[in-house]
């Protein structure tokens, strides 16, 4: 309560330091994703060390606009319903469009007729599953 995801990065990075530690993890294949709040924190992590992740994979999220330019470097594939009414779909629009106007290589899939769980649509079907597992950091 009253804590939003810029608290949690520096904890969250640390338990990933850790996990790549402690089990055998391909670093050049770490996948980043989350739906609502946690497609915001997907954005907000990636942005705190965007040398850390091969792909992103932000569900019905928000970020940064004007701090796009950070995560330019890796590839995004968001979703979004188009009548989500908890986070309007011009968030992650928004977001996408600012990667890629910073020369990056976002997508974003607006699933119509879909509110806020969008997360069926994205998690429901292999092209999201597909398409991160074809992404390593360069």
């Amino acid at each position: 309560k009253e804590k939003y995801w810029g608290c949690y990065t520096e904890s969250l990075l640390a338990f990933l330091d850790y996990i790549c530690e402690s089990l055998p993890v391909d670093t050049d294949r770490i996948y980043l994703t989350g739906l609502s709040m946690g497609g915001t924190g997907t954005w907000m992590l990636a942005m705190a060390d965007p040398s850390r992740f091969a792909a992103l994979a932000p569900i019905c999220g928000t970020g940064i606009y004007w701090n796009a330019g950070m995560i330019k470097n890796i590839p995004i594939y968001a979703y979004h319903g188009d009548c989500d009414e908890v986070v309007p779909v011009h968030e992650s629009i928004n977001m996408v469009k600012m990667v890629n106007k910073y020369g990056g290589n976002a997508k974003i899939e607006i699933c119509y007729g879909v509110g806020h769980d969008s997360w069926e649509q994205a998690y429901g079907d292999d092209r999201l599953l597909n398409w991160m597992l074809e992404q390593r950091k360069n």
